[in-house]
């Protein structure tokens, strides 16, 4: 799943993972509907954007994953600072990716991913 306003990274993140045979379950661009979709849809992956209309990408995730800790989040942000990093791990994000990414750096995050969910499912 991806959550950006901007409609060229999502086209950059969807086209990414489409080719490597992933699916894109839904797409959202703002914080009310990327939790409410998250939600419905429990994409094993969330790339989401730290800066969203309505609410931002870490109170999505804290309200994602306080009911759902089984997505995987991805933040994504062109702002750099390691308290930015700090604070989408501490509102549950997995991982931190800053804008611009690579292709390579995507597809990465899913391997990342992959690895995640099958080291939970042996030892969780």
């Amino acid at each position: 799943m991806i959550a950006d306003d901007a409609g060229f990274i999502r086209q950059i993140i969807r086209e990414t993972y489409e080719q490597a045979g992933h699916q894109i379950v839904a797409e959202t661009t703002n914080g009310i509907d990327t939790v409410t979709k998250a939600l419905e849809f429990n994409p094993d992956l969330l790339i989401l954007d730290i800066v969203l209309p309505d609410r931002n990408g870490l109170e999505v995730a804290v309200d994602i994953s306080s009911q759902n800790q089984d997505i995987v989040m991805v933040a994504t942000s062109s702002l750099d600072s390691e308290s930015i990093e700090e604070n989408a791990k501490l509102a549950g994000c997995f991982h931190f990716l800053k804008k611009p990414f690579t292709k390579e750096e995507l597809l990465q995050v899913a391997k990342m991913t992959a690895l995640k969910m099958e080291k939970e499912l042996k030892h969780g």
